[in-house]
C-alpha cells in the first residue's frame, strides 16, 4: 500500500505472502507505538482537514494566521479595588487582652502580615468580623464602658462593606486568574480537552460564591480554611485553561471560515455533484466528511464548546453579582465571552452552525442526504 499526502485515495500492488506477513507485523509495531503518542493538536487537526477538502474542490490551501487576540485579560492593577483600612490605636488595643481579636490584630501588623495575598487578606477580614463580634458580646457583658464596644462595632460595619471588594480582590483581581486567562502562545493535544473538568469547576465553583463561602466548616479552622483557599487557587493557576480555550476556539473559526469560502467559491462555479447524483469526487468528499471531520475536526469542536457550557455559567455569574465592573473587565467579557452577538464565542459558535449548513447542502447536492428521492445518488 502506498499512501501519501498527496493522495486521498490508497494505491494498493499485490504482494508475496512473505512479503504480506512482513508488512502486517510491521503495521501492528507501528499501531502500537502510536497509540503511546499524542494525538494532533487542534491546528494539525484542522489543518489536515482544510487540506483534504482543498484536494477534493481543487483550491490552493494556505494555513490562517492566528493574529495577537484583543483585548487581552485586564492586567490587575486595572482590575483592583481600592479597600478601606481601619486602625486601632495603641491603647484600645491593650484593652483587647482578654479578647482572640488582639492575637489577630498583632498577626495582622506583623512583616509578614502586612504583604499578605489578597486571599489571605479576605480570610483575616472573615476573621476579623467574627472575632470582633465575639468580643463585643465579652465586652457588653462584662460591662465596658471605654467606649471599646462602638469602635469595634464601627470597624466590623467598614469591613463587612469592603468585603466585596477584597473578595474581587481575592479572585478576579488575583494573580491566579491573571493566568487563568492570560493568553496561550503554543498548541495543546486535541485530546486536552477530553480530560476531565471536575477539579477546576469545584476550585472556581467554591472560591466564586461569594465572601460567606469563605467561612470555615464546621470542623475547620481559619488556618486549615487559608490553605484549603490556597490549594483551590492554585488548581486555578496550573495552567492558562481559559486563555487557551480562547485560542482553540479562535483559530477553529478562522479554519472553518476559511474552507467554507472556498468551498462555497468553487460550488458557484462547479459543484462537486450534479443533479443530486454522486460523482467520483463527491465520493471522495464523502470519506472526507467521515474520517476527517466527523472522525476528527467535529468531536474537537464539540468539546470545546462543552467545556465553555461548564465553565461559562458560573463565571458569568460571579461577574453578575457585582455592584460594578472595572470597565477594562466589562469590555474584556463583553468582546470575549459574552453572549452578545459580535464577541468571539459567539462568533466560534455561528462558524460551526454555518459549517453544519455548508456540509448538508454538500450531501444533498450529492444525494447523500436523508430523504433523497428515490434513484438519486445513482
Amino acid at each position: 500500500m502506498v499512501v501519501g499526502r498527496g493522495s486521498l485515495i490508497p494505491t494498493t500492488t499485490r504482494l508475496p505472502a512473505a512479503a504480506l506477513s512482513c508488512c502486517s507485523l510491521l503495521l501492528i509495531s507501528l499501531l502500537l507505538l502510536t497509540g503511546c503518542q499524542p494525538r494532533h493538536d487542534g491546528a494539525a487537526l484542522l489543518d489536515d482537514y482544510a487540506w483534504r477538502m482543498s484536494n477534493v474542490f481543487g483550491f490552493d490551501w494556505q494555513a490562517p494566521a492566528l493574529p495577537v487576540l484583543q483585548p487581552p485579560y485586564p492586567g490587575r492593577r486595572q482590575l483592583q479595588r481600592s479597600v478601606t483600612t481601619t486602625s486601632i490605636n495603641l491603647l484600645d488595643f491593650l484593652k483587647l487582652s482578654p479578647c482572640d481579636l488582639q492575637r489577630l490584630l498583632g498577626e495582622r501588623n506583623s512583616s509578614l502580615g502586612k504583604v499578605m495575598a489578597e486571599s489571605q487578606r479576605l480570610a483575616y477580614e472573615l476573621a476579623f468580623i467574627e472575632s470582633a463580634n465575639r468580643c463585643i458580646r465579652q465586652l457588653q457583658a462584662d460591662g465596658d464602658t471605654s467606649g471599646l464596644v462602638q469602635i469595634l462595632s464601627a470597624a466590623v460595619r467598614s469591613k463587612r462593606a469592603s468585603l466585596a471588594d477584597v473578595h474581587w480582590n481575592a479572585t478576579w483581581a488575583s494573580p491566579e486568574f491573571q493566568t487563568l486567562f492570560s493568553e496561550a502562545d503554543h498548541p495543546v493535544v486535541a485530546s486536552y480537552w477530553q480530560q476531565p473538568l471536575t477539579e477546576l469547576l469545584e476550585s472556581l465553583e467554591s472560591l466564586l460564591g461569594g465572601p460567606g463561602n469563605w467561612q470555615p466548616g464546621a470542623e475547620e479552622s481559619w488556618q486549615s480554611l487559608r490553605s484549603r483557599r490556597e490549594q483551590q487557587l492554585g488548581v486555578v493557576a496550573r495552567g492558562n485553561y481559559l486563555g487557551q480555550l480562547r485560542r482553540e476556539m479562535f483559530q477553529a473559526r478562522l479554519y472553518l471560515q476559511a474552507v467554507e469560502r472556498q468551498v462555497r467559491e468553487r460550488q458557484a462555479r462547479r459543484p462537486v455533484c450534479l443533479m443530486q447524483r454522486l460523482s467520483d469526487d463527491g465520493r471522495v468528499m464523502q470519506r472526507v466528511m467521515l474520517r476527517s471531520y466527523i472522525g476528527e475536526v467535529q468531536p474537537l469542536l464539540s468539546a470545546l464548546d462543552r467545556r465553555l457550557l461548564q465553565l461559562r455559567p458560573l463565571l458569568q455569574a460571579s461577574l453578575q453579582q457585582q455592584s460594578g465592573l472595572p470597565q477594562p473587565m466589562a469590555d474584556y467579557w463583553q468582546q470575549v465571552w459574552s453572549e452578545d452577538a459580535g464577541s468571539e464565542w459567539q462568533a466560534f459558535r455561528a462558524a460551526v452552525a454555518s459549517h453544519t449548513r455548508m456540509w448538508q447542502e454538500l450531501l444533498h447536492h450529492c444525494g447523500l442526504q436523508p430523504g433523497t428521492p428515490a434513484g438519486a445518488g445513482g
